[in-house]
């Protein structure tokens, strides 16, 4: 089977030279490189800034398209599961946590680019363009990411899967299928069930602040001045609500830049820490965590005093810090343990182990995806229900809400295992 495999990568090499593009085809014993990682997770900053428009602008024609909020993560869910397989698929064990660091970098940068286009109006910089600002982002949108997934695609060579093992739900009936699936769940490693339990919680409060912030802000500034003058003019009205929606997105632009920041700094300062004090490394990251989630319910608290949208701009700062960690922490832990499994299906090949011995890294990805996005639909229903019950400050306690979902998510972060 070695045999085989060699010819394989030899004949990979050689369809790479006769194309005459420069890809990066490699296996688990390789070190990846600082450009490999970029390479590799650059679709996760196109697939940001697509998920940043639809954040800080998309809602309004969303609800017009009569998609109902709760379904909105739906819309990036299939793709983010994709890119993030082929991050796990094609980096090995040892190094995760660090493409998974890379890929929170750049997604970052997704963030910020894609909320400064949302807060420049397409008419200052390009004023022979007729066309409203949403399709100008969504032209823009398009094309980072087509772009950085074709770059990913073109330049990374995965392994033929011709030469793997068949997977152990291949072929199955669809009842089959979902028995599969559970087997999958109950047969999912200890480690992994203790992430998407955080991550459960943590995207429960996470809804709010993402989807309403923007409006949040926008509200702090228009209803007072609207209130000012029952009779304003609806010139006058709509020069209000243009300047709180530029509002909206300028807070989101410093919540990206903030998060940025944060995940270039916290995994340097993560992996000293854990040089100096002699830790295993997850301990650091998990505590790190738990922090990262008091901070964000911290900060949705605090929404009780916030009375002015420059307030509300500072606030969005501090959640930007948060919003790192989920970006990094949890994909960076889930990482690791399916790299090691996608290692042991490696012995499968060479005849060390038995198939049925094999993990199901696709399944764990996909139950992982599943504790982002059903929490999600459980807060847009909350969410609903609070708008409802209280119209005056809906926002505010909507956020509130968040804020206590994330305590739970802290508290489960802080009994996770070392490992």
């Amino acid at each position: 089977m070695s045999h085989y495999r060699a010819l394989a990568a030899a004949d990979g090499e050689e369809r790479s030279r006769e194309s005459g593009v420069e890809t990066f085809g490699r296996t688990n014993e390789k070190e990846a490189s600082t450009r490999y990682m970029i390479v590799l997770t650059c679709s996760t900053g196109g697939l940001q800034v697509v998920w940043s428009l639809i954040m800080s602008n998309g809602t309004p024609f969303l609800i017009t398209l009569g998609l109902p909020e709760s379904l909105t993560a739906l819309v990036w869910a299939p793709l983010q599961a994709g890119i993030r397989a082929l991050i796990v698929d094609n980096c090995p064990a040892r190094q995760q946590v660090e493409a998974s660091a890379w890929a929170s970098r750049i997604t970052g940068a997704g963030n910020m680019i894609g909320y400064l286009f949302g807060f420049i109006p397409v008419h200052s910089i390009m004023p022979l363009i007729d066309m409203s600002q949403f399709a100008w982002l969504c032209i823009v949108a398009s094309l980072i990411l087509s772009s950085t997934v074709g770059i990913t695609l073109i330049l990374i060579q995965e392994k033929d899967p011709r030469l793997l093992p068949a997977p152990l739900g291949e072929g199955l009936s669809f009842v089959k299928t979902v028995k599969h699936i559970v087997w999958s769940a109950q047969a999912m490693p200890y480690s992994v069930f203790e992430v998407c339990k955080v991550q459960f919680f943590a995207w429960m409060g996470w809804f709010g602040y993402l989807f309403y912030i923007s409006s949040y802000v926008g509200n702090l500034y228009a209803a007072p001045r609207l209130a000012e003058d029952l009779n304003m003019s609806s010139t006058d009205k709509g020069n209000i609500v243009e300047d709180a929606v530029r509002l909206g997105s300028l807070a989101s632009l410093v919540f990206a830049t903030f998060a940025l920041t944060t995940s270039i700094l916290l995994p340097v300062m993560i992996e000293r820490f854990n040089r100096g004090a002699g830790q295993k490394p997850t301990t650091a990251i998990t505590t790190a965590w738990t922090y990262l989630h008091l901070l964000f319910s911290l900060s949705m608290f605090s929404t009780i005093f916030v009375r002015s949208e420059t307030t509300a701009i500072v606030l969005a700062a501090f959640v930007g810090i948060s919003w790192a960690g989920t970006l990094w922490i949890p994909f960076a832990l889930i990482g690791k343990d399916v790299a090691a499994r996608n290692e042991i299906n490696a012995h499968v090949l060479e005849g060390e182990l038995e198939p049925a011995q094999q993990d199901q890294a696709g399944a764990i990805m996909g139950l992982h995806n599943s504790a982002i996005s059903a929490p999600q639909i459980i807060a847009a229903l909350a969410s609903g229900i609070i708008l409802w019950l209280v119209p005056r400050d809906g926002l505010g306690w909507v956020m509130r809400f968040g804020g206590c979902s994330t305590l739970a998510a802290a508290w489960f972060a802080s009994k996770m295992e070392a490992r």
